[in-house]
């Protein structure tokens, strides 16, 4: 899957979501996680910090984005340019991972449910 960003970079995106992915995601998401007891009904709650989920997402995209094209040229991922993108194309790109993530879980769900 390509996405073309504001600027006209064209990033190209693996389209499947693998357990690479997964782990990268989950390895920097749960970084300081505490878990509590709800002592009022025995459930335990997981707190994640908020500024995990923006460092969990910009840990996938090594993983996930094979290519950006520049001017014609072809680039690989590299925090700088992540860093000089404008932040409207950064959502972009989370949101792409996402829906990409999403829309995985639920053809798996499908597949071992069998309702697809």
């Amino acid at each position: 899957m390509i996405v073309t960003l504001s600027i006209g970079d064209k990033v190209y995106f693996s389209e499947v979501w693998t357990h690479g992915c997964e782990r990268a995601l989950e390895k920097v998401r749960d970084e300081g996680v505490i878990i509590r007891e709800n002592l009022d009904d025995g459930t335990w709650v997981k707190e994640i910090p908020s500024e995990n989920f923006n460092r969990a997402y910009e840990a996938v995209f090594p993983t996930i984005i094979e290519k950006i094209v520049r001017e014609g040229k072809d680039n690989q991922y590299s925090e700088a340019w992540l860093n000089e993108i404008p932040e409207r194309d950064y959502e972009k790109l989370k949101a792409h991972i996402v829906a990409l993530r999403s829309s995985q879980d639920t053809e798996e769900r499908e597949k071992n449910t069998g309702t697809n």
